[in-house]
């Protein structure tokens, strides 16, 4: 995969989003996979680990004790981050690390547990997508509902964003992202951009209908 802008088109479900054009949904696993192949030191993980341990710190509404599901979680920095706060966390990913702590192998688009799992989600893996709209009903379906949904999203294209070998969807700002996941059931909370360990925002959004749950 190239990434040149030939490989991409315009998402039939939001003009602001643009996709990889894989020819099947086994050419997109495969390509996916392939990024585990490459190896991420454990100072990274780290790395990452305290990085994020310090936002989820500041977003005040995650409390001991919460049940955490982490999607794309690779080497699973994001599952001990939540840990290091208390709350037991999983996470899921096509091609787990060898090394990763409570990684499964599993797809983000068919999430194999029962509705009403966990009281959070996180992801910084919407960019690696084939389907948002199906990955982000599938997050609401396993959602408690007054569950909250934390996306760590990279910048548009038109914000300077940039765009790897493996990424396969991208939106113009990450305003776009935000309108689309107000209108799939979810109500934005918190916003702050960050730079470490590349530069993006932050979003935490509630699922709707629980806008006065206090949570």
């Amino acid at each position: 995969m190239s990434g040149t802008k030939e490989d991409w088109v315009v998402c039939e479900w939001d003009p602001q989003f643009s996709c990889r054009a894989y020819s099947s949904y086994e050419e997109y696993v495969v390509h996916q996979k392939s990024k585990g192949e490459r190896r991420s030191s454990g100072e990274d993980q780290e790395r990452f680990r305290t990085v994020l341990g310090e936002r989820l710190a500041q977003v005040g509404w995650i409390e001991p004790g919460d049940s955490v599901l982490c999607l794309g979680a690779g080497y699973g920095g994001e599952v001990q981050a939540f840990a290091d706060l208390g709350c037991p966390a999983v996470g899921i990913d096509l091609y787990p690390g060898e090394t990763a702590k409570n990684v499964v192998e599993g797809d983000f688009h068919d999430i194999s547990v029962d509705s009403g799992c966990f009281d959070v989600v996180f992801t910084n893996s919407l960019d690696h997508a084939l389907d948002l709209p199906r990955m982000i009903s599938e997050i609401a379906r396993v959602l408690k509902p007054n569950g909250l949904l934390i996306v760590e999203a990279a910048l548009g294209r038109e914000e300077g964003g940039h765009v790897d070998s493996w990424d396969c969807l991208m939106w113009k700002r990450v305003s776009d992202l935000v309108a689309f996941l107000e209108r799939s059931g979810f109500w934005l909370v918190r916003r702050v951009r960050f730079s470490l360990p590349w530069h993006g925002e932050q979003l935490c959004l509630e699922k709707i209908p629980n806008r006065e749950s206090g949570r």
